[in-house]
């Protein structure tokens, strides 16, 4: 809580929605249908993902092209030449899996690392045997917006 931002400018508004980890938005007026404005609470992470730092056995939030969808996923071999991953998968995909956790799996694909998300760090096992994992909420919801600015940006 300390890279919080202080709200400036928030007196004259009633209602406050959380957007996600960082912004919220707020309207002078309750309602969905009431003007709103953005505003930062904390600064938002780096948009670049950073190739150098990510390693074999190290876990990533990638986006398969096939179908569109972000998965929480290991590296299992690295092409420093075209900056490739090659990753095996946690099934279910990253959205759906948030609630149930994830499960290993052994399909894999090459990710180009235009499509990395994010270096994950909080995948904890949550069963004796480590065969499922769970992502802490702060680092979800950095992921779910980098995953959503992606995909509104086409």
């Amino acid at each position: 809580m300390n890279e919080a931002i202080a709200v400036k400018g928030t007196r004259s508004f009633h209602y406050f929605v959380p957007i996600n980890s960082f912004q919220i938005k707020a309207s002078q007026l309750s309602g969905p249908d009431s003007d709103f404005k953005v505003f930062d609470v904390l600064p938002v992470p780096n948009a670049e993902f950073d190739f150098d730092s990510c390693q074999v056995d190290g876990f990533v939030a990638c986006i398969y092209e096939f179908d569109g969808c972000w998965y929480v996923s290991r590296i299992t071999n690295i092409d420093v030449v075209s900056k490739e991953f090659e990753v095996e998968f946690f099934s279910p995909n990253g959205h759906t899996g948030f609630v149930k956790g994830y499960k290993t799996t052994k399909d894999s694909s090459w990710i180009r690392n235009e499509n990395m998300l994010l270096k994950v760090i909080s995948l904890k096992k949550t069963t004796v045997r480590g065969r499922l994992f769970k992502l802490d909420k702060n680092e979800y919801d950095i992921i779910e917006n980098k995953f959503s600015s992606r995909m509104a940006d086409g």
